[in-house]
């Protein structure tokens, strides 16, 4: 039987959300998408970024590599609508838990503005419920519940995780995922390790050493790292409870780390993978020149078990963010 490819979108900390509407000061947000003049903001201007959208009534967004993209949800966590261009487009299974249903209205509102009493309650009660769908949907604790209900039949008594993070290179799905899952598993008393590990989500990572690393960055509480001769100890004791790959898809440099002994010692509901990247899955076409799950033969010369991946869903539980079936 084969595991299930599941919609996976972004997400962001809970932490970041908003309580209430902030005051605001200006009708548009002056960061524009693809205006990169509007791009003013360094690796210490988080906060900076962040006031740019509480003190906006509106803000712009659009599709950039992919669909899914970790702006919108920064114009949604500081209280800011999104007016989303084209979303209509957008594939159903696309972007599942980001609020489609609001754009109509808020494009229709931002285009009849005036500052009136009438329009500005409006907007209070549309931006509050921009602000409940971003608390309940959109979070870290949200994506880990979801993702550990959609993986290994639904088993959630799953205390101990193997994240094996594959290439060093940002991937916002692996990110928050691993945010919202480790702070899980720690409340229960359990062991979420990734390998290697991930210090850019750690407190004591120091921000200098990169660029801007908004809205992810130093969100985890620094613990123990397992050396990889105690990760392959525990991966052939059946220590863990499940095994995910954090990376993996055409676009991602996708390491198959481990994956000689993981698939003698744990079963397919034991192991998932994360296809965050910017390519679109289309399942509804069956060209095999076309990216998505059932064939990547124009990726061939890159890929090490290439006879195993043509067809990730044999393998195990597939969650995909750029998504079409």
């Amino acid at each position: 039987m084969s595991c299930k490819i599941v919609p996976f979108s972004f997400s962001i900390p809970d932490e970041c959300v908003v309580e209430s509407i902030p005051n605001k000061t200006m009708l548009l947000a002056p960061l524009i998408p693809g205006d990169f003049s509007t791009y003013i903001y360094g690796k210490h201007d988080e906060n900076l970024y962040y006031d740019m959208y509480k003190n906006s009534r509106f803000a712009i967004t659009r599709k950039k590599g992919g669909w899914d993209c970790l702006r919108h949800y920064e114009i949604l966590m500081n209280g800011c609508i999104p007016l989303f261009e084209n979303l209509q487009d957008c594939p159903e299974y696309t972007m599942t838990t980001y609020p489609k249903h609001l754009n109509d209205e808020a494009y229709e509102l931002y285009n009849n503005w005036q500052e009136t009493e009438e329009n500005i309650e409006k907007y209070n009660v549309l931006c509050s419920k921009y602000i409940e769908h971003t608390r309940n949907f959109c979070t870290v604790s949200y994506a880990a519940k979801y993702f550990l209900e959609n993986v290994n039949n639904g088993n959630t008594n799953i205390k101990n995780i193997l994240l094996i993070t594959g290439h060093s290179g940002v991937n916002y799905n692996r990110e928050f995922l691993w945010i919202g899952l480790k702070r899980y598993i720690q409340s229960i008393g359990g062991v979420a390790t990734e390998f290697p590990k991930i210090n850019v989500l750690y407190k004591d990572f120091d921000i200098n050493s990169s660029g801007p690393v908004f809205t992810y960055s130093r969100r985890l509480d620094e613990e123990y790292a397992m050396h990889e001769e105690e990760v392959i100890d525990n991966i052939n004791s059946n220590f863990w409870d499940l095994i995910i790959y954090g990376k993996v898809g055409p676009d991602e440099f996708f390491d198959f780390k481990f994956y000689d002994i993981v698939k003698t010692k744990y079963s397919k509901n034991q192991i998932a993978f994360i296809f965050g990247g910017d390519e679109p899955f289309n399942l509804k076409i069956t060209d095999k020149q076309q990216h998505h799950l059932n064939f990547f033969n124009r990726w061939i010369p890159y890929w090490p078990y290439i006879s195993e991946l043509n067809n990730y869903k044999e393998l195990g539980t597939c969650f995909v963010r750029e998504l079409d079936m």
